[in-house]
């Protein structure tokens, strides 16, 4: 085999092992959390309003429901009071509650 057919396919898979890695999902910084909050339309984030707790309620609001349960699972591993309140504020009932 010719070295010079494969010059073209390396410097094609050494070029996408340079290219700059993935961009983070908009809930992972806090112009991408701001910018879905515009697109949604949200109340921008009050005075008083914690950034965790703005990007929570931009979360709930876009209807994402992977990124709901990873803020519950992450809020469970902090600790119970967390869990419930994070619970509580995505699904509208504490832990074990049915939903009527």
């Amino acid at each position: 085999m010719n070295p010079g057919f494969l010059e073209p396919f390396v410097d094609e898979a050494l070029a996408e092992q340079r290219s700059a890695p993935p961009a983070a999902g908009w809930d992972e910084t806090p112009e991408g959390v701001q910018a879905k909050a515009d697109e949604l339309q949200l109340a921008p984030q009050r005075a008083d309003e914690h950034p965790i707790w703005f990007r929570r309620r931009v979360i709930k609001a876009s209807g994402d429901q992977h990124l709901v349960e990873r803020e519950v699972s992450k809020a469970e591993r902090m600790n119970p009071n967390e869990f419930e309140v994070v619970y509580r504020f995505f699904h509208g009932v504490t832990p074990g509650q049915v939903a009527a």
